[in-house]
């Protein structure tokens, strides 16, 4: 069990999808973007995602409309464009840490905030406060494991977001940048 939620995104690989699964990552994610280093086919997404129990899949498709959604079967759509939320049922909003304004959000599943480092000095920590008391809010950050408790500590958010790493070789994955968040997060 884990303290907070957690997303997993842009998986490209078995091993990374059930390690966090396994630890308790409440979403796996996948990006639809062709252009993008961790895009995955919906026949490669359906693989990974068939080995999977308990976990809910989400899909990245930026401001793609023509994204063939429909082919990968999500329980959530995460955008970067007002315009697409009401184009699927359940739908999700990331945007940068910069683009929020108190009371402007429309309605979504859950936000996502990138959130740079330099963001928690630079006077708007309030705003970010304020919004994760409003809504459903995953922080998305170069997490280490002294940063994602001061992460919860001072902001609360709905949870978090990490992303898949790449296997060295088929069924060979350090996960980097997942085990070690994901070992902090664990409740004793």
């Amino acid at each position: 069990m884990l303290k907070t939620r957690v997303i997993l995104t842009d998986v490209t690989n078995l091993s990374d999808a059930r390690y966090a699964v396994g630890m308790g990552v409440e979403y796996i994610g996948f990006n639809l973007d062709p252009q993008h280093q961790n895009y995955v086919t919906a026949q490669e997404a359906k693989a990974i995602s068939s080995w999977l129990a308990g976990a809910r899949t989400v899909i990245e498709i930026g401001d793609n409309s023509q994204a063939p959604v429909q082919d990968y079967n999500p329980d959530v759509v995460i955008t970067t464009t007002h315009d697409l939320l009401q184009q699927y049922e359940h739908t999700a909003l990331r945007l940068r840490a910069e683009e929020i304004k108190a009371g402007t959000l429309p309605p979504a599943a859950f936000y996502i905030v990138e959130l740079p480092v330099v963001f928690w000095h630079d006077g708007r920590l309030a705003d970010l406060q304020a919004l994760c008391r409003q809504h459903p809010v995953f922080i998305d950050s170069d997490f280490s494991i002294i940063t994602v408790q001061s992460v919860l500590d001072k902001l609360q958010p709905a949870g978090i977001v990490l992303h898949g790493s790449h296997e060295d070789k088929p069924g060979l994955s350090r996960y980097e940048g997942i085990a070690e968040v994901l070992e902090a997060l664990e409740v004793d």
